[in-house]
């Protein structure tokens, strides 16, 4: 008589690696306390929805991968530390390489050092280690190798990938909070993402996964928009008008509008302290991935008063405010144009426009705007290219309109604070149907997180000239005064000297502004 077969049951290892193959959000659920064992898991939907997406770009389901989600909410756990410790183990691919980079060195090595304290783990290596098998001569705080070649880089911001090349790259707030509005760190930035895109092992399978908040529209999350990377963008409370949904079959399961992301973490409480540390701006860029607080930023967009272009009132005062820059690259800062009329009314803007020229074809720009609106004085920024702008009209026959040079000596965050006041009362004007003050405001909503923002910046310029020249019914703003600290120049220029401002002079403020009629 013929035994029967004896049946060889699975392993409960065996088991559980297969499990894990299966669902990278259930090994980060059973893993989570080993890389980080003083923080206690606490299971959440959006947890799930970053464990399944990022298991979608490592199958490559998704090539390019923008997630915009609020601080705290795991998000550099889940993606830059157990989500390539998942690769090297349960899904089987130990020589997988990941070069990983952050803002700030030390976030850099922190999770670095969990990703190394996980794959060393014996929990790890019990049910992997047969595959994982760290390099132990080749193990640094911020470079993590095994046998299989598969590695782990962790640069920060600037630092030099030279020489590696991975098959996907994940980037975590790769822009600081307090630097978002620096030019030379969003350039720092932008470089450094773009020296990342080089770094592929091969062009058709690289993938890359990038972290973080909305800070400003030339962040990280701008950048990975504008290359065309799919977004999972989650506020911390819930926007109907942005709900996500993305190409792997998710969408923000949430129906209420304000229904917070995480509330057993980040619940009401939580959610109002956040507001009152970081201000609107702050929690409206790190919470709800928007730059600028709902309803405008500096300058709210309902202060500006509307008019019918046409019947505007009889003007005291005409005046133009340029910007400028020489180029005609698609990339660089464009030149803008502001054109303003002064009445008793208030400040109405007559016109706005933005070109990309070199400098004859601006300096002939500049005669034809002149001559369209023949303004009473015509404002330049007598700092870089302005001061050659200024020099080359000068000594032009054909200039026939006032030249004023203009030295800021304010921030262009401090000139939208100044104005805000006067704003804010009313005394500005826009025909809003018209595309110069569609330009405008367009790019003065968002102000100074905007991408583009040289229209702004002229016009809050030519407001601040404006509303420390002139006096508008009484309306002084003391809020201008301890806000901007500015003192005006009782409307005298000279042709060659450009104007400075004398903030010691506080107190005179009012009695210099020179009174409109």
């Amino acid at each position: 008589m013929t035994a029967a077969p004896v049946l060889a049951l699975p392993s409960l290892a065996h088991l559980r690696r297969e499990k894990y193959r299966r669902s990278f959000y259930e090994y980060a659920r059973d893993f989570w306390a080993v890389a980080e064992p003083a923080v206690t898991f606490v299971d959440a939907l959006h947890l799930k929805a970053l464990c399944d997406h990022f298991q979608a770009v490592y199958e490559g389901r998704i090539l390019r991968l923008n997630v915009e989600i609020g601080p705290g909410m795991a998000k550099s756990m889940v993606m830059s530390v157990l989500g390539p410790s998942w690769v090297w183990g349960p899904a089987g691919n130990p020589g997988f390489r990941f070069i990983t980079s952050t803002q700030e060195h030390p976030l850099t090595i922190r999770d670095s050092l969990r990703f190394r304290t996980l794959v060393y783990s014996p929990e790890y290596q019990a049910l992997w280690g047969h595959t994982v098998v760290p390099m132990a001569d080749n193990n640094k705080q911020d470079y993590i190798e095994n046998t299989a070649r598969g590695f782990r880089l962790s640069k920060s911001v600037g630092g030099k990938v030279t020489g590696h090349r991975g098959h996907m790259v994940i980037t975590d707030d790769t822009l600081d909070a307090t630097d978002a509005h620096k030019d030379s760190a969003r350039v720092a930035m932008t470089n450094h993402l773009k020296a990342l895109s080089s770094r592929r092992v091969d062009p058709k399978t690289f993938r890359w996964i990038n972290i973080g908040q909305r800070l400003h529209e030339e962040d990280a999350g701008g950048w990975c928009r504008e290359q065309g990377f799919e977004t999972l963008c989650l506020p911390t409370e819930f926007d109907p008008a942005r709900r996500c949904t993305t190409s792997i079959g998710f969408t923000d399961w949430r129906t209420t509008k304000g229904e917070l992301l995480f509330p057993l973490m980040m619940g009401p409480a939580e959610v109002e302290e956040a507001k009152r540390q970081l201000g609107p701006y702050g929690y409206s860029a790190q919470h709800q991935q928007l730059p600028v607080p709902a309803g405008g930023g500096i300058l709210k967009n309902v202060w500006w008063l509307d008019y019918i272009y046409g019947k505007a009132p009889q003007f005291h005062t005409v005046i133009q405010y340029w910007d400028t820059a020489f180029t005609a690259k698609e990339k660089n800062d464009a030149s803008a144009v502001t054109t303003w009329g002064v009445a008793l009314e208030g400040v109405y803007l007559l016109d706005c426009k933005s070109f990309k020229l070199e400098m004859p074809d601006l300096l002939e720009q500049m005669k034809i705007e002149a001559g369209l609106w023949s303004p009473h004085e015509v404002l330049i920024e007598a700092k870089a290219n302005g001061l050659s702008v200024i020099q080359t009209l000068e000594r032009d026959d054909e200039w026939r309109w006032s030249l004023v040079p203009i030295v800021p000596t304010l921030d262009k965050t401090q000139r939208a604070h100044a104005i805000a006041p006067f704003v804010a009362r009313g005394l500005a004007k826009v025909a809003r149907t018209q595309p110069g003050a569609q330009l405008f405001l367009g790019q003065a909503d968002v102000f100074p997180a905007a991408k583009d923002r040289d229209a702004a910046d002229s016009g809050i310029s030519a407001l601040l000239h404006v509303f420390t020249t002139y006096t508008f019914g009484g309306a002084t703003a003391p809020a201008l005064a301890e806000e901007a600290r500015e003192v005006a120049p009782k409307n005298t220029f000279s042709k060659t000297a450009p104007v400075e401002r004398d903030y010691d002079r506080q107190h005179e403020f009012n009695s210099s502004s020179r009174a409109l009629f």
